[in-house]
């Protein structure tokens, strides 16, 4: 219904005017997100014989103050505006004047408390991993402490789930086994469709009876096994950037389950320059992994060219970037033709738009523009009679999660500027007021792009 709108409104206009090695293999070279122990984000760069990554460096993203340095000549993302109307403001102990933030993880919220999540819990600022005493298993963020293969094909590598300790059984001493085989391998693209299979899984006495998935998957994820978590050979797609940890249980005509949990990881990791990640909870909405018509709170991502220019609704003076028809990639105009007209790769694209609840939706960019200031937006287009949600905006530049902001509160046509984006040097700068509260403009409606 919304694209049908929208496109009516438009075509009038037209015609009206002119850690350590994890045991996986990987390309030599490149390189992963990973955190730090102070919760900031670091990258580990795969070994040179592929044989696996190595340790989280932590001085992979430059601090704030040397990005500043390095972009001191690029477009100013600074904003003057205090009292714009329709833009919230921040708290009365903000620092005056401070428009924007440099970041690289910033996970403030918008939240009733500070890092709340939006049942109430708080969740204690970053997440720091620990692996203390464990060999395998969870870290405690959703990440792994390490495999647990030997290498030795004779026996059943599993990790207890108790003591997170490897425990190698003997292949002969175990009548149900269970195997899991993932033909896209252990490291992929986001969006990618999973095909798992645990039809290589036995049991001594008789086939497989029963099958059962699980997974382990990225804050804010909520993909699901299709058609269910019981069937033998079940797809899964990988939407959001991060870990996978999938394992099957597998029981034999007679009820005997498996003597091991098989495991697989799988990372999708962003595969061009520049990855714009959008995610959100919306607490009225029981089901956000239900599909279909209005079945959840449809959120837009918006990735606007330093060109863009629109009525000026935020009131700061300055055109708006937002519903560009040339320069504002969204879910009307999922891609345009920037940069040379020849070629696609300094093209930006939203390859996933989520109109029914959670997302998420995301938007690529191979070929920065050198000298450009992007801006990343995000717009409550309907929430469906769910009521408010809370985004999430992640970052990536070359697979490295640089800018992370969680669980900001949107209500029913918001328009939420988050960032500015300037490359070369890839530095980010959170938007905000005068006061440092977000660039949050309420009722949110150009006049030039039909809104419900």
């Amino acid at each position: 219904m919304k694209m049908m709108l929208a496109t009516l409104v438009l075509l009038a206009a037209a015609c009206g005017s002119d850690d350590g090695d994890r045991g996986r293999s990987c390309t030599p070279g490149a390189s992963v997100a990973c955190t730090c122990t102070d919760g900031a984000s670091g990258a580990q760069v795969c070994k040179p014989g592929g044989e696996g990554l190595g340790p989280c460096e932590c001085a992979a993203v430059p601090d704030a103050d040397a990005l500043d340095d390095a972009t001191s000549d690029a477009p100013s993302a600074d904003v003057t505006n205090a009292d714009a109307p329709g833009v919230d403001a921040a708290p009365d102990d903000a620092a005056p004047g401070d428009t924007t933030t440099d970041t690289t993880t910033d996970a403030t919220t918008d939240a009733p408390g500070e890092s709340t999540a939006p049942d109430g819990t708080d969740t204690g600022g970053p997440c720091v991993p620990s692996c203390e005493g464990k060999a395998c298993g969870d870290d405690g963020c959703g990440g792994s402490c390490g495999a647990c293969d030997d290498g030795d094909p004779t026996t059943i590598d599993t990790c207890d789930a108790v003591s997170q300790a490897c425990q190698h059984v003997p292949a002969g001493d175990c009548d149900v086994l269970a195997v899991i085989a993932i033909p896209e391998g252990d490291e992929v693209c986001p969006q990618t469709v999973l095909h798992l299979s645990g039809e290589g899984s036995t049991a001594v006495l008789g086939p497989i009876a029963t099958y059962q998935w699980e997974v382990v998957q990225p804050s804010g994820s909520t993909a699901v096994f299709v058609p269910t978590p019981s069937y033998p050979s079940p797809t899964f797609e990988a939407n959001v950037a991060g870990q996978y940890t999938f394992r099957l249980t597998v029981w034999d005509a007679a009820g005997t389950p498996s003597c091991n949990v098989a495991e697989a990881v799988v990372y999708a990791v962003p595969c061009e320059a520049l990855h714009v990640e959008l995610l959100w909870v919306t607490p009225g909405d029981e089901n956000p992994a239900d599909e279909g018509p209005m079945a959840g709170a449809d959120l837009d991502l918006h990735f606007a060219h330093p060109n863009a220019g629109q009525p000026d609704l935020d009131g700061d003076g300055l055109p708006d970037p937002w519903f560009d028809p040339a320069w504002d990639t969204f879910w009307f105009f999922p891609a345009q033709n920037w940069g040379s007209a020849a070629s696609t790769n300094d093209d930006p694209s939203l390859d996933r738009d989520d109109t029914d609840g959670a997302g998420p939706e995301n938007i690529n960019l191979d070929v920065p523009e050198d000298g450009a200031t992007y801006h990343i937006g995000v717009n409550a287009w309907d929430d469906h009679g769910f009521g408010p949600s809370f985004a999430t905006v992640r970052v990536y530049v070359y697979a490295l999660l640089v800018f992370e902001m969680e669980e900001v509160a949107l209500e029913r046509h918001d328009l939420w500027w988050v960032a500015d984006l300037a490359f070369p040097n890839a530095v980010i700068k959170t938007k905000l007021t005068a006061n440092g509260g977000r660039w949050l403009t309420h009722d949110y409606h150009n006049e030039n792009f039909y809104q419900p």
